[in-house]
């Protein structure tokens, strides 16, 4: 007998990546790497390139429902929407949407 209240979704899990926008993880960087292989989308890019692609590829690999990578305003703060996003798929909104649909679905028993 199955009980009626068990939900067979998985629960959302989300990450979240904060970094400063600032010259050091905006711009490319060298990559060292004689003992493995660099996937090519990771070479001349920057760490904050890097961070959205690495959100991208926890989505598309279903390991986190949502992923977000947010660029901080030294100046601003995330505060007062001193924030912006490399790509819509990888932005804060999408995250927090992603969420809430989640959780009005849960709360209505959809």
């Amino acid at each position: 007998m199955v009980a009626e209240d068990h939900d067979p979704r998985p629960p959302f899990v989300g990450y979240l990546m904060l970094l400063q926008e600032d010259e050091g993880s905006t711009r490319s960087v060298a990559i060292r790497s004689p003992n493995f292989h660099v996937l090519p989308e990771f070479v001349d890019s920057s760490y904050a390139d890097r961070y959205m692609i690495l959100c991208r590829k926890l989505m598309e690999e279903n390991l986190y429902s949502a992923a977000a990578l947010a660029l901080s305003d030294p100046e601003t703060g995330l505060s007062h929407g001193g924030h912006r996003s490399l790509s819509p798929a990888t932005s804060i909104e999408n995250l927090f949407r992603e969420f809430a649909g989640r959780a009005a679905a849960a709360a209505s028993g959809i």
